[in-house]
């Protein structure tokens, strides 16, 4: 493996890690109990922001050496990691329909490997 390929995929596996982070504070921003203008400037909604835009810098850059279907295969990742973190950070419950749906995507993501 060529080391430019493996810096577009590190560029890859940051983007799903900042999705979900920005996922995540895009949540924390919606709880708040303020009208819908609070919520578009409130710090976390802001900072969600801003990763989202750091998400399409990194996906361009590992588009530019990694195949398309590659890349949205990985992006599935999202979907497992988000819950995670939401629950880590901001409680949010996780129950079976989650857990069952992560499975599938790892499922997906072993296959797809093959």
């Amino acid at each position: 493996m060529s080391e430019n390929l493996y810096i577009h995929e590190l560029a890859l596996v940051a983007a799903i890690l900042l999705t979900s982070i920005s996922q995540t504070l895009l949540r924390a921003g919606a709880r708040s109990k303020s009208g819908s203008v609070e919520i578009i400037f409130n710090p976390a909604t802001m900072a969600g922001y801003l990763l989202f835009f750091m998400v399409i810098v990194l996906a361009i850059f590992a588009l530019q050496a990694m195949d398309l279907k590659t890349v949205m295969a990985w992006n599935a990742a999202t979907y497992i990691l988000t819950p995670i973190i939401s629950f880590l950070f901001i409680r949010e419950p996780l129950d079976r329909r989650i857990t069952a749906g992560s499975a599938i995507i790892v499922i997906g993501l072993l296959v797809f490997n093959l």
